[in-house]
């Protein structure tokens, strides 16, 4: 029993105090989790079905789910399938749905037959979940989450499109560049304020948009740090469009003196000699 113990701990406190080995399960998911364990053991050499219907657990990780990715404006649309065995295929979009609305990982295919998700996969779909949207022909995600979605899918199999290759291929090349705080940032940084700045410059690198930060304070770090990165290597100004930005600019000027900035007003942009050369530093 030491072996069925260490495959299944839950069963451990639930055994009866008489010391017998038998067990009346009553939530599904640990019956499911016993079926599914249950043949992989050596000590176990038959399972005996009361009813006479035997009930199939079907394992299904990571590798076996396939995915195309198509870039269509600013989104990524994304159609794919779990092929857990012959006849047994649920769609993508149909399983991110199940797995939004069920807390368990056993998925029921009908005629005593569940496909038991590790865990792994379960939280990549819960991820996928979280983010994606619902089309008329499968699901999408913004283009903005390519770093998250390249996480998400690692270790799927994944058929990107040229434009999703290429944006990819970017973010890579950036992820291995060492990026340093520039010399000329008058501040001196805290940890999380550095892995910030580093998330940043990466996206940057990659020519990817970060998510909007969620407070005001962020957001003015993030247009900080992307004005010093942008002033180390051009002798220039650049303009953005966006409220507060005189005390922006302020900010700005106080961190990173050697930055030549200029606010730019929408109200007076007839007077602006470069009106089109607007950046929004986000």
């Amino acid at each position: 029993m030491a072996e069925v113990f260490a495959e299944l701990p839950f069963l451990v406190p639930l055994a009866p105090p008489s010391g017998e080995h038998s067990w009346v399960l009553d939530d599904p998911e640990d019956a499911l989790a016993v079926i599914e364990a249950l043949p992989r053991l050596a000590g176990v050499q038959a399972l005996e079905w009361p009813r006479g219907k035997e009930m199939r657990v079907v394992p299904a990780d990571l590798p076996q789910l396939s995915v195309t990715v198509e870039t269509r404006n600013a989104w990524y649309r994304l159609v794919g399938e779990l092929r857990v065995a012959e006849g047994l295929v649920l769609e993508l979009g149909k399983l991110i749905d199940w797995t939004s609305s069920h807390a368990g990982r056993f998925v029921p295919m009908g005629q005593g037959v569940y496909i038991a998700l590790t865990r792994t996969l379960r939280g990549r779909l819960r991820d996928l979940a979280g983010v994606a949207e619902h089309v008329p022909d499968g699901i999408r995600v913004p283009l903005m989450a390519t770093p998250w979605l390249d996480d998400v899918l690692a270790g799927a199999g994944v058929d990107p499109d040229a434009h999703f290759r290429q944006r990819l291929e970017r973010l890579r090349a950036a992820r291995e560049t060492d990026i340093t705080v520039p010399a000329n940032l008058a501040a001196e940084l805290r940890p999380y304020q550095h892995d910030g700045y580093r998330w940043a410059m990466t996206l940057a690198a990659a020519a990817s948009a970060p998510a909007w930060p969620t407070t005001w304070a962020w957001a003015r770090r993030c247009r900080h740090w992307r004005c010093c990165w942008r002033a180390r290597t051009a002798a220039r100004a650049w303009w953005w469009r966006r409220r507060r930005s005189a005390a922006t600019g302020s900010e700005v000027r106080r961190f990173a003196p050697t930055l030549n900035v200029l606010v730019y007003d929408r109200r007076r942009s007839r007077d602006c000699p470069w009106p089109r050369r607007a950046l929004a530093i986000c």
